[in-house]
């Protein structure tokens, strides 16, 4: 009840990540809506501004997630082209998106889409960066075009939040607990996993799948 509105909710992540960071042997923090290798293939339709889809057609679709700029530097997906989400990206600004690589030599062949605008939504959207393509749904997949919002522009009650440790991860969770209880002693963490263990995971999951075939 004490998060209601998204500017209380982006306030408390400003104020988590800060705690977090300040953990010895914590080197970055980012929080998304979706953890990658889990099977998810959320879409949205993609269409330029400037090229707007024939009437009566279906813009095609590429994958879609929210996220902060940490999670791109805690994944280590990296930066080719304009920014990463920005402090000044924050509930009731200017919309903007990072696009894939595979977004930009699918939709934007030959020119860079930095600067260019999508349709959807409330007027739409500004291309700010490009990042690298990574495995989405599963290592065995193949990897995909996505979009990504900014989670500083729409913050959830629920996000995973990703944290890069210099050492064993297992060995920070009980400091992250008790920072972020610091903060909200109601706060509910559960689904602790190291990315290793998601990835061992997906691979398994996909060698049943390919057993079932």
């Amino acid at each position: 009840d004490r998060y209601r509105d998204p500017a209380t909710r982006s306030a408390w992540y400003a104020r988590a990540f800060e705690a977090l960071r300040r953990i010895e042997g914590i080197e970055s923090v980012g929080s998304a809506v979706v953890t990658p290798l889990t099977g998810n293939n959320w879409t949205v339709p993609f269409e330029r501004a400037d090229r707007p889809v024939p009437a009566g057609q279906r813009a095609p679709d590429v994958g879609w997630q929210a996220a902060t700029a940490g999670y791109f530097t805690t994944l280590r997906i990296p930066l080719r082209e304009g920014r990463l989400f920005a402090p000044t990206d924050r509930p009731g600004g200017p919309t903007v998106v990072i696009i894939s690589e595979a977004v930009r030599d699918r939709f934007f062949p030959g020119e860079s889409p930095i600067g260019r605008r999508i349709r959807g939504g409330d007027g739409g959207a500004e291309i700010v960066g490009v990042v690298g393509n990574i495995r989405r749904a599963a290592l065995t997949d193949r990897p995909r075009a996505d979009m990504y919002f900014p989670a500083e522009q729409g913050p959830q009650h629920t996000a995973t939040l990703f944290i890069r440790t210099a050492g064993d991860p297992r060995a920070a969770v009980a400091d992250v607990r008790a920072a972020l209880r610091g903060i909200e002693p109601l706060i509910v963490l559960r689904g602790i996993r190291t990315m290793q263990e998601v990835a061992h995971e997906s691979v398994a999951f996909g060698d049943l799948s390919w057993s079932r075939l």
